[in-house]
């Protein structure tokens, strides 16, 4: 996503230290080293929560969530989920 320079900011929110690195030579990336979890929707709560947690995103405010599915499969990213933030 990162290649067409979107005016948004990017979080990434990886449980991998090596993904967290890679990440932070992307362009408009801020990674964030976050928990692992079990299941997608623990993923998107948990993204969020961790844009919260860095002044990213405010209640009310849209994101899109990109993930992979089933999760631990690398270059696998397959989902886009919308949220409204809480």
């Amino acid at each position: 996503m990162s290649k067409f320079r979107p005016r948004e900011t990017i979080i990434a929110a990886t449980p991998v230290e090596k993904t967290f690195h890679q990440l932070a030579l992307s362009w408009g990336v801020f990674p964030v080293l976050a928990r692992y979890q079990h299941t997608a929707d623990e993923l998107f709560l948990h993204a969020i929560d961790c844009a919260k947690l860095i002044d990213a995103v405010a209640s009310g405010d849209h994101v899109v969530i990109a993930a992979g599915i089933p999760l631990d499969t690398p270059g696998s990213t397959n989902t886009l989920k919308v949220e409204i933030v809480k």
